[in-house]
């Protein structure tokens, strides 16, 4: 969930809330394993029509807002560095950040079913989640398989990435 969780760092749920909203970020049960805990951002409810291009997330046809905060990079726990582009994106009224790296992504369009949430990473282009399960076909998140949802606080940069403060602080003006 980088660059939103940063590596490493322990989260808290609140296992009250079952019923997610779009931005949320919630705990659940992998769909295809549900003995492997995942965490990812609701990004659309039942009955909505998801929709990747690039790095446009489009919701029931309406493109999500965005706005470019820079350049960052991490690496990995395998050592790898990752480049990409660091985005605010504007879900409803939740706001938070995006990372892209490398190519497009996982392109495509799928309509969530009754009873189910539409997950996906922060971490773009290296997350596993509902563009890709069930054989690449894509699916989301019955309600059932909902733990609960993660309190996170406001908006803020990974720890290295100081210097695109003021670009931040200007997209989160607008």
């Amino acid at each position: 969930m980088y660059p939103t969780i940063a590596l490493g760092t322990g989260i808290t749920a609140d296992v009250s809330v079952k019923t997610p909203q779009r931005g949320d970020v919630f705990v659940f049960d992998y769909p295809e394993n549900p003995k492997q805990s995942f965490v990812k951002r609701i990004v659309a409810v039942a009955g909505d029509r998801v929709e990747v291009k690039g790095h446009v997330l489009s919701i029931n046809g309406v493109a999500l807002p965005t706005c470019a905060i820079g350049v960052q990079s991490y690496t990995d726990d395998e050592g790898t560095v990752h480049k990409g582009d660091l985005l605010l994106e504007s879900n409803g009224s939740v706001r938070y950040l995006v990372f892209y790296d490398g190519g497009t992504g996982f392109d495509g369009s799928w309509t969530v079913k009754p009873g189910e949430s539409f997950a996906m990473g922060d971490n773009r282009n290296n997350s596993h989640d509902s563009r890709v399960w069930f054989g690449g076909m894509g699916g989301g998140v019955p309600s059932a398989l909902l733990r609960g949802k993660v309190e996170l606080g406001k908006v803020a940069l990974p720890k290295d990435a100081a210097a695109l403060e003021p670009a931040l602080a200007k997209c989160m003006a607008r």
